[in-house]
């Protein structure tokens, strides 16, 4: 079995919170499935969905072993009661219906069944973060994208949200309950994120992935709280 990138930040704490092998596991917003590939040591029966045609297309080509689809909305194309485990990694943010989107994955969600969620976390350091300049200054983010690139970004129609813990309880209440709670990454990773876009935009390739995931692992390892980056749960349905 082929593994997709390296394992990093809330993929590896992901990965690490599923102490036990389950039967059917769901990656929400799984991309080309460089990182649910890693989920089938979990998981007797992986599946991923993500709404880019073109990155289930890569992933079915890369990883025919796990099943992908297409989804187009907050509804999820399977049976109430199927999943053990379901993954949905820095996704949630870009939900127009967060609420819907929870309550999709309470219906799938066995009886005890898990969920593992991380979402940019609405701390001291948000103003920093790419994604926030871009949906919150767009000027800026057009004028660095238009220095680098030498042509204008499309982003009218991008979401991206951050959240406190007390939204997450609140989305969560009545459904499930919380278990493991971490809050890593600092600023240190904000400025590394930075330096991979740079490269990106400039050879499109990240060629600082493997160097940097080693450092933005210890980072994220360490649980700031307010001054943290990126929240994750670990949750269990009630």
């Amino acid at each position: 079995m082929a593994m997709g990138v390296k394992l990093r930040g809330r993929g590896k704490i992901a990965y690490k919170w599923i102490d036990k092998k389950v039967g059917n596991l769901l990656d929400i917003g799984c991309a080309s499935g460089y990182f649910t590939v890693y989920f089938k040591n979990k998981a007797k029966k992986v599946y991923g969905v993500d709404v880019k045609n073109e990155m289930i297309d890569e992933a079915k080509k890369l990883y025919p072993e796990i099943k992908f689809f297409v989804i187009k909305s907050e509804k999820l194309p399977f049976n109430s009661n199927m999943f053990d485990v379901v993954t949905i990694l820095d996704v949630l943010e870009h939900v127009k219906d967060d609420k819907k989107m929870i309550t999709e994955i309470d219906r799938i969600l066995k009886k005890d069944g898990l969920l593992i969620m991380s979402v940019p976390h609405k701390g001291l350091f948000t103003f920093l973060e790419p994604d926030y300049i871009k949906t919150s200054i767009p000027s800026v983010y057009k004028l660095f994208y238009f220095l680098i690139k030498r042509r204008k970004p499309q982003i009218n129609s991008y979401i991206h949200k951050h959240y406190s813990l007390m939204e997450i309880n609140k989305l969560t209440k009545n459904k499930f309950e919380i278990i493991n709670l971490h809050i890593g990454g600092s600023i240190l990773s904000t400025i590394l994120s930075y330096i991979e876009i740079l490269f990106l935009r400039l050879f499109n390739r990240n060629y600082l992935y493997n160097l940097l995931t080693p450092i933005k692992n210890f980072d994220y390892s360490i649980n700031y709280g307010k001054f943290g980056d990126n929240l994750i749960i670990k949750a269990k349905k009630i």
